[in-house]
Order: C-alpha cells, then structure tokens, then sequence
C-alpha cells in the first residue's frame, strides 16, 4: 500500500534535539522534507549531532524557539522530552498547524507491525526480551542470510530495523 502521507517538499520542524529529534529531522530530510530543527540549547551544548544535521540540510534555530517559525510549518514532530504546554506549540495547534509524536510519524513508513513499549521502569529490559522472542521464535523461519542480516543490522542505543519480504521488525528502547 502506497504511504499516504508524503513528506517531500514538506516543511517540517523538529522540536528538541536528544537522540529521537536528530533521528527524527535526519529521516525526515532523507525523505525530502524542508526541515528545521529547534532546541533550546546552544550549538555547543548539543555538541558533534549538529554534523549530521547540516549534512543532510536541516536548517537549525539554537539557543531558544522562535514562534514564527512554528507557524510557518506543515508539520511539528516535538521530541518526547519536549512539554506539551510550550507557548509554540500551544500557538502552532491553535492555527492547525499538525502535531506529531515521532511514533505517529514513524506508524505512516512502517510497513509492518509495531509493537509500542512505554512506561516509567523497564523499557529497556522489555524491548530486550522482545526482540529476543521476535529473533528466536519468530524471524528463525526465515533464511540463514536473513538471520545473519539480523545480527548484521543491530545498531547502537538498543535500535533494531530489520525487513526482508515485506517483514518489518523495528524496536527501540528509550530512558
């Protein structure tokens, strides 16, 4: 099924940029997005994942949020960490600006099945043991190669995404 969301010429701005908003503003740019990315924080005290970001063209506003330009967007993907009740943001809903959760935005690429683990305490410990049962129970049907492709395209900060043939496995765990 075709993805009903494209976000080529979009513009869209990142709010707040821990792991899950540089994650957020590099796919969006992958995928042809006008990105901007925000935080608080100036240049150095984000430090070495501002390069990443000018790589890929993300425009960035540092050092504090500038309400213009949250009302110039299509969409706003808020990182977790960043209040709901931010005055931008409460201006930006207010002129219907949308709002996403990266979770939202992810839900319109994933092709397969999403499997969402929140809470206070054991996420981490959580998302080990299922992806574990998935690699064990589940994915060994499928070939050596595509086993060893699973191993292969494990990442750092516990972040797997792992497809073959129309299969999808991704899992995050997040502190």
């Amino acid at each position: 099924m075709p993805n009903p969301f494209e976000l080529r010429g979009k513009r869209v701005l990142v709010v707040g940029l821990a792991r899950t908003g540089v994650a957020t503003a590099l796919f969006c740019a992958a995928r042809g997005a006008n990105v901007t990315a925000t935080d608080a924080r100036t240049e150095n005290e984000i430090g070495e994942a501002i390069a990443p970001l000018r790589t890929a063209g993300v425009s960035l506003e540092l050092g504090g949020h500038r309400e213009n330009t949250f009302l110039k967007q299509d969409l706003i993907v808020p990182s977790p960490g960043v209040p709901a009740d931010v005055p931008s943001l409460q201006a930006a809903r207010a002129r219907g600006v949308t709002l996403w959760s990266e979770v939202e935005l992810a839900d319109r690429f994933l092709r397969g099945r999403m499997i969402g683990i929140t809470g206070s305490n054991g996420k981490t410990t959580t998302t080990s043991l299922i992806d574990h049962i998935l690699k064990t129970q589940v994915f060994p049907r499928f070939s050596p190669e595509y086993r060893h492709s699973l191993d292969r395209a494990r990442g750092a900060d516990q972040r797997q995404h792992h497809y073959r043939g129309g299969v999808e496995q991704f899992s995050v765990g997040a502190d």
